[in-house]
């Protein structure tokens, strides 16, 4: 699988593409009624993000493949859905990268 992307220049160094990948650790926080709305079920899903995870691996610099943590912090009563922090680290390497 070849990766492009027209705001990218791989050829001569200066790419600007930066891939944030969250760490999988804050799932065991979220009830388990909660879960599926951050996981793929489907097997083949799954076998293509492993791999995506992993050509973007291959082909770009570390600083440009970056992993976060976030974690758990219950349930917004008006929407229903998932509340998450500790993404300052997130923000930060988003901002710094442009």
């Amino acid at each position: 699988m070849i990766i492009s992307c027209p705001m990218c220049r791989l050829n001569d160094g200066s790419a600007s593409a930066l891939f944030m990948l969250r760490e999988s650790s804050f799932l065991e926080e979220i009830p388990e009624q909660y879960q599926n709305m951050f996981m793929e079920h489907k097997l083949e899903s799954k076998n293509k993000l492993k791999m995506l995870k992993r050509q973007l691996m291959s082909v770009f610099p570390k600083e440009r493949v970056q992993f976060y943590n976030c974690r758990y912090d219950g349930i917004d009563s008006a929407s229903g859905l998932v509340r998450l922090t500790g993404l300052d680290d997130f923000g930060q390497k988003v901002l710094s990268c442009h």
